[in-house]
């Protein structure tokens, strides 16, 4: 059996789920692999996310370590779950996804599904030098919308604005206030999360002159869509590199200036990327005139394959 696991809740995010929601429907369709691919939960959140994505899943106190040929996990948790714990205790194939915390030491392989990561020259990985390391755009799926026709005939030109699934530090109604009075108001079309933190209501009824997209299961074709994309540091930034739109990011976390640095490096168009700071700084930022400079670069999509690494993973995996 394959066992996917990602962590997830509503202060953390949706990033991880997506990505094992993504990874489960490649194998089941390259590999045929059904009854012996499973997605398994820690918490009711992860199991409604599984569930309202049509995803088999189990949850991982029910799952037989014995039972298990390869697990997946996609986490950045200091500390595993001890359910999670008791299957990689077992004599499996161990990958872990995006992550460089100490417990992936012990894993198989480690997969980096970003454009931006070079963990050949990155410090923070050396004491993962035994593990069999796996990075770049070709381990990130794109998924596509089935409306997407409708995405781009209706929103096409506007400044998408979302931070994430769950925007835990209310970067959204931060960035709104800081350009409360600006005329470039009138382009932006903010898209919350699925389990968007801060009050919808009240910020729409706050910001009547502004578009609230309603949570779409997608959000490349509204990215690849736009002329400019406001955001934080998360998976997001892939469809932006995807799309070759100018964007904007605001940080969660004043480590992310790091990660700003590696997509700079690895970007095929940097020049089209803007850092803001960190959301706490955004009272002393004129987000106008950064918002101004990212609308005048100009769109660069470049034609690429993204996704197709995961072949290679998987290939000649024994499952039953």
């Amino acid at each position: 059996m394959i066992v996917l696991y990602a962590s997830g809740e509503k202060l953390i995010g949706l990033g991880h789920l997506y990505r094992v929601c993504s990874l489960y429907y490649y194998l089941k369709s390259k590999f045929n692999f059904d009854k012996n691919l499973l997605c398994c939960y820690t918490n009711l959140f992860q199991k409604d996310f599984y569930l309202k994505n049509d995803c088999s899943c189990s949850s991982a106190v029910g799952i037989d370590p014995a039972s298990v040929k390869v697990l997946v996990v996609d986490s950045k948790e200091i500390e595993l779950p001890q359910s999670i714990r008791a299957i990689n205790n077992h004599q499996c194939l161990k990958i872990a996804v995006d992550t460089m915390r100490p417990w992936a030491g012990e894993f198989d392989k480690l997969v980096f599904p970003n454009f931006y990561i070079n963990p050949m020259e990155d410090h923070r990985l050396l004491e993962f030098k035994k593990i069999q390391i796996f990075y770049g755009k070709k381990y990130f799926f794109i998924r596509r919308a089935i409306d997407s026709i409708y995405l781009k005939s209706k929103y096409k030109g506007k400044v998408l604005v979302s931070f994430g699934g769950t925007d835990p530090n209310h970067i959204t109604r931060k960035f709104l206030n800081s350009i409360r009075d600006s005329y470039l108001r009138s382009l932006l079309l903010v898209l919350p999360g699925p389990s968007f933190a801060d009050n919808l209501k009240i910020l729409q009824d706050q910001n009547p002159d502004i578009t609230f997209l309603e949570t779409t299961s997608t959000t490349v074709d509204l990215v690849d869509n736009s002329s400019a994309f406001v955001t934080a540091f998360g998976t997001m930034l892939n469809e932006a590199e995807f799309a070759g739109v100018p964007t904007l990011l605001i940080s969660n976390y004043l480590e992310d200036r790091e990660d700003f640095d590696w997509i700079l490096k690895s970007s095929k168009s940097p020049e089209n990327w803007l850092f803001a700071g960190n959301y706490r700084e955004l009272g002393n930022l004129d987000i106008e005139s950064l918002l101004f400079e990212t609308l005048s670069k100009r769109k660069n999509k470049i034609n690429d394959v993204w996704g197709s690494g995961w072949a290679d993973i998987f290939s000649g995996v024994s499952y039953e």
